[in-house]
């Protein structure tokens, strides 16, 4: 019979690509901030807006140290699809028109904002394709390239199959070609290590709740001498680019989360990664025909997508209401359309329909591995 758990009692956490669980110390943080009574960090006449203003500018330098980037270049926002919004749109409506470049896997955040720009505003727009394993063709890139090309926005890892951009490469390329490089790293802060000098960036994306911080916050890179539009008009906060107050709490929570990821948070993806490959051989021992959607050789180490034969992932995911695992990206959960990221590879319909994507993190064990491995097997046993 597959794992059943009971409503108090907490599933096996296999989808740390939606959300990562608040790391303790983080918490303990976040709670502080708000036992503390800070004030608004803005108010500059009293010791409670002064506490408050120290703990939003430490944050702030913590978030720059995990990326290789100047305090003053961090500003923050409500979490990555705002940033990838602010970046893109701001970015481009400062330069009034263009042509801008961004690949077939991006997240939505970053496909809606550039074709929002080329539909309704005066701009131009290249989708690139990516090959089988989910990897931008360089070449097709560099092709596209025009005089006009003014931005180029490519993730760093993917969201749902793991995969990792040549980001190097790419930033050359644009840097060659006077081009401003955006690189949404949501998934990959904390995973790899990111340095907004080395891939030449001009722009990057993070979120706090990808790095088991709270959610509600992340930051935008904005490199010095980037002119950007605020897309929100009405205070001088953040330089201006992004109007309204800081959430103190929530920022100084995200400033720990970062200072963890740049401590352990790379020694750990080799721990993460012996889990991740115990859950696919575990797999592959019983499902021979299964398939691992994407480039495992530059891979997330927290990362498995794969394709089971002759079942939809959602039948076996209800029969196994003690695994959380995903079937999409949970951006995308309740539209009912095929990830457009398996589409990109080049799967059949039948090869999407059996797809799951499996995140791995901090608090996974070596037991709730094995135990997910039965599950699924049984789960899977029980359909075919």
């Amino acid at each position: 019979m597959c794992l059943n758990m009971s409503m108090t009692d907490q599933p096996i956490y296999l989808d740390y690509h939606a959300t990562t669980p608040l790391d303790p110390r983080v918490r303990e943080v976040l709670l502080s901030a708000y036992d503390e009574g800070l004030g608004n960090p803005h108010s500059t006449s009293h010791s409670a807006g002064w506490r408050a203003h120290e703990a939003v500018e430490a944050a702030r330098l913590e978030v720059a140290k995990l990326i290789g980037a100047r305090a003053h270049e961090i500003i923050f926002t409500s979490g990555a699809s705002e940033a990838n919004n602010l970046a893109i749109l701001g970015a481009c409506r400062e330069r009034g028109a263009g042509h801008i470049v961004t690949s077939a896997i991006e997240h939505p955040s970053v496909l809606e904002a550039c074709r929002h720009l080329a539909e309704h505003e005066d701009f131009s727009l290249d989708v690139v394709p990516v090959n089988e394993d989910g990897i931008v063709d360089l070449s097709k890139l560099k092709a596209v390239f025009r005089p006009q090309t003014i931005l180029v926005s490519i993730m760093l890892a993917n969201n749902e199959i793991g995969t990792l951009q040549p980001g190097k490469k790419i930033g050359a390329i644009a840097h060659e070609a006077d081009v401003l490089y955006h690189a949404d790293a949501t998934q990959a802060i904390g995973r790899i290590e990111v340095d907004v000098t080395e891939i030449n960036a001009a722009l990057m994306s993070i979120s706090g709740h990808k790095i088991h911080g709270p959610m509600g916050v992340g930051a935008l890179f904005i490199r010095s001498g980037t002119m950007i539009e605020p897309l929100v008009h009405g205070g001088s906060q953040e330089a201006g680019i992004r109007p309204g107050t800081v959430p103190t709490p929530l920022v100084a929570a995200f400033g720990e989360a970062c200072r963890i990821a740049r401590v352990e948070g790379f020694d750990e993806q080799k721990r993460i990664g012996g889990l991740r490959d115990r859950l696919l051989a575990g797999l592959q021992a019983k499902i021979p025909d299964l398939e691992v959607n994407g480039s495992m050789a530059h891979r997330l180490a927290c990362n498995l997508n794969v394709s089971l034969p002759g079942v939809r992932a959602e039948q076996i995911l209800l029969k196994c209401p003690g695994i959380a695992a995903s079937t999409g990206a949970a951006c995308a959960t309740g539209s009912q359309k095929p990830s457009h990221v398996l589409k990109a590879l080049g799967l059949a319909p039948e090869q999407i329909d059996g797809a799951i994507r499996f995140g791995l993190g901090r608090f996974t064990t070596q037991d709730e591995i094995d135990v997910a491995i039965e599950a699924i097997m049984q789960a899977y046993e029980s359909i075919t």
